[in-house]
């Protein structure tokens, strides 16, 4: 059980890599933003901070910055920082959110004293070496509870890494169902971002990741594009120079009158409204957030069949799946969901079901239990 400390409250210090935009950034902004009357949190990010960063800034709550990248400081200089700050902040527990922050965390609050270290894997195993797997497995031995986001990933830990089964609890993401709900009128929310209001919008809130095969929806796109009239497509994802050459390839092929790269925003829950399907085309996903907040705004999902999203979508009752890089598959299901504005519906109606238990609220309730253990 853990004992509150001199403030009676527990504090909590979640290490993350970076703290900028993204599916496991938003994860740690929602427990921050909502933790309960008894704990107190904080956040430690090892290299780069950005928008999330700066809202939980702005809502009174310290996030430590070390930009150990750009300090080009080595693993031992950034460990010691950590256990003095560590020493000054006094956690009572550490809950780290990825991979390098899971080791260092780990090493970090045994120096400082700190006896709960948590870890969430949020999404499926990196091409691990036996050096970085052997890490692993040592850190999981100091760690109270490893907290997988679905069973497959909880089955990878076990299988791949040989960790305690024991040690691991499924916790599955949650969202906002305040801020993610279907639009009065998809019509209005279309015209509302400057699109006509019979047109035909997919899209996706992603990242320029390679593991995201963003090059694979400028495919369909191109594919797409005359067989669709009014076809738009939104695509929401922080620019970097591996979005820019996808942008610049898109401009190439002709396709910059259906494509918007629309960046960094804001106003995800406004422009998910406006679309009547969400892509992935993910190599690999834990339990994606991006497309539990899309099919709670009443978008079709059609999404590769990988990782935990098969947790989410029954092929053809709540959305579609399509097995990876198949693109006859992805065109094929975004083609019926324009042809078939019956089906579009049938699917819609079938989302609701699925979604009960991937809130924000029980989401929260479970890392406090986690917490409590």
């Amino acid at each position: 059980m853990t004992q509150t400390n001199a403030t009676g409250k527990i504090k909590v210090e979640h290490v993350v890599k970076s703290f900028r935009v993204g599916g496991l950034e938003k994860i740690i902004k929602y427990l921050v933003l909502n933790s309960g009357s008894r704990f107190l949190p904080g956040v430690t990010v090892l290299q780069r901070s950005g928008p999330f960063s700066e809202e939980v800034s702005r809502k009174g709550h310290r996030v430590t910055v070390f930009n150990a990248y750009e300090r080009k400081i080595s693993a031992i200089r950034l460990v010691m920082e950590m256990v003095s700050a560590f020493r000054t902040v006094r956690p009572d527990i550490v809950h780290c959110h990825d991979t390098e922050s899971w080791i260092y965390g780990t090493i970090a609050a045994r120096l400082s004293g700190v006896k709960k270290v948590v870890f969430t894997k949020h999404g499926h195993m990196e091409n691990f070496s036996r050096t970085l797997a052997a890490e692993c497995r040592v850190a999981s031995w100091f760690t109270r509870t490893i907290a997988a986001v679905s069973p497959q990933v909880k089955d990878e830990l076990v299988f791949r890494l040989g960790i305690n089964p024991l040690k691991i609890d499924v916790v599955y993401n949650g969202i906002d169902s305040k801020a993610f709900h279907p639009p009065e009128d998809k019509g209005q929310a279309k015209e509302h971002l400057g699109l006509p209001a019979d047109s035909f919008v997919a899209g996706s809130v992603t990242r320029f990741f390679q593991v995201k095969n963003i090059e694979m929806q400028m495919d369909m796109i191109e594919r797409l594009k005359d067989m669709i009239p009014g076809f738009h497509y939104l695509l929401v994802a922080p620019m970097t120079p591996a979005g820019e050459r996808i942008k610049q390839d898109a401009v190439k092929r002709g396709l910059e009158d259906h494509v918007h790269f629309l960046g960094y925003r804001s106003d995800i829950p406004e422009i998910l409204q406006a679309m009547d399907v969400f892509v992935l085309t993910s190599f690999s996903e834990g339990t994606s957030v991006a497309l539990l907040e899309a099919m709670a705004s009443g978008c079709v999902p059609v999404a590769s069949s990988t990782g935990g999203t098969p947790n989410l979508i029954e092929h053809g009752k709540n959305g579609f799946l399509f097995e990876i890089n198949d693109l006859d598959a992805l065109c094929g299901n975004v083609l019926k969901c324009f042809e078939d504005r019956e089906a579009r519906s049938n699917i819609i109606s079938g989302i609701g079901e699925n979604l009960g238990k991937y809130t924000m609220e029980k989401m929260v309730e479970c890392y406090e239990t986690v917490y409590l253990k």
